[in-house]
């Protein structure tokens, strides 16, 4: 049996519409410009199921912070069919976002000028929260994100890290079963990405994430879209995603400093390096360089971040 689809979207198209500077006339006194209309989205399709960690990826540009606009029904779609819990998000917002969280990481949400404890606390008013709900939720959530010890400083006192992690708290504090995350580790040093990385993973909720980082979707996201100029170029799990590209990685490890043959890169002194498409140029490297004594040889997969680099540039 399918699981529940939190999230339908069928032939999304947005569009925006620019002005471009025109001729003047009379005399400098007016001008005539025109419109340049702007695709943002070009039928997109996808749904995201119940329990799902679905990473959001793409270039600036490329249409996903606008997607989770229209799925927060913050935008209109210009045309096509998109429903969250089997409502239309603008026409039905006040029931949907009862239901979701948001953290923009461009956009903070929370008072600056307010203490990390009360900012929370005037943000969950929008959702009436009862009083014993909120304690015992916010008190879950400080434990989990590792904030207890920052609750009297303002938010403008704090990190980024730190202002990050209280930001995903308040969109979590009326326990929402669909979050939106976008680009919640944009600027984080490495302990608060793992910190969020980790909560993410732990929070049983469905999970919308974008981000440019390639570590976060790796570690956390079991499908990916891949988007760019508007339109999807990928749809697949990890694991698919790392077949798209048929090289593998090879390092052969010398214990005395090494000439390499030709097409292999030397990385210091003593290692050996290229990509390769069959195990049969490893065999042939061994045999040049047996000399230097070979004491490891590793055959590792390209990198997510190079696969996407690659399919970005090949769908530009």
């Amino acid at each position: 049996m399918s699981k529940l689809k939190v999230v339908h979207v069928r032939n999304l198209t947005k569009t925006f519409k620019k002005k471009l500077p025109g001729r003047r006339a009379f005399f400098g006194l007016f001008s005539f410009s025109k419109l340049k209309e702007i695709k943002a989205l070009d039928r997109i399709s996808f749904d995201i199921e119940k329990g799902e960690i679905l990473g959001f990826l793409g270039p600036n540009g490329a249409g996903k912070t606008t997607c989770v606009r229209i799925l927060c029904g913050i935008l209109t779609p210009t045309s096509g069919r998109v429903r969250v819990f089997g409502k239309d998000p603008f026409k039905k917002r006040k029931e949907v976002v009862r239901r979701l969280g948001a953290v923009f990481g461009h956009r903070p949400q929370l008072p600056m000028n307010l203490k990390a404890r009360d900012a929370v606390k005037v943000h969950s008013m929008y959702f009436d929260i009862p009083k014993t709900d909120f304690e015992n939720r916010f008190e879950e959530l400080i434990k989990l994100l590792g904030i207890d010890h920052l609750l009297e400083r303002r938010i403008r006192e704090l990190s980024l890290g730190e202002r990050m992690r209280f930001e995903v708290t308040a969109s979590l504090i009326h326990d929402p079963e669909l979050v939106f995350l976008d680009e919640p580790t944009v600027g984080l040093d490495f302990e608060a990405k793992r910190r969020i990385r980790k909560f993410i993973l732990s929070c049983g909720k469905t999970v919308l994430f974008t981000s440019h980082d390639a570590l976060d979707i790796e570690n956390i996201c079991r499908r990916i879209i891949l988007i760019n100029q508007g339109k999807i170029v990928v749809d697949t799990d990890i694991e698919e995603l790392k077949k798209l590209i048929p090289h593998k990685i090879a390092e052969i490890v010398c214990s005395k400093p090494v000439k390499p043959p030709a097409g292999w890169e030397l990385r210091g002194e003593t290692v050996l390096r290229k990509r390769i498409k069959s195990f049969s140029e490893i065999e042939r490297c061994m045999k040049k360089v047996r000399k230097y004594e070979i004491i490891d040889v590793t055959v590792t997969p390209p990198s997510i971040e190079e696969i996407l680099l690659k399919l970005y540039r090949e769908k530009k």
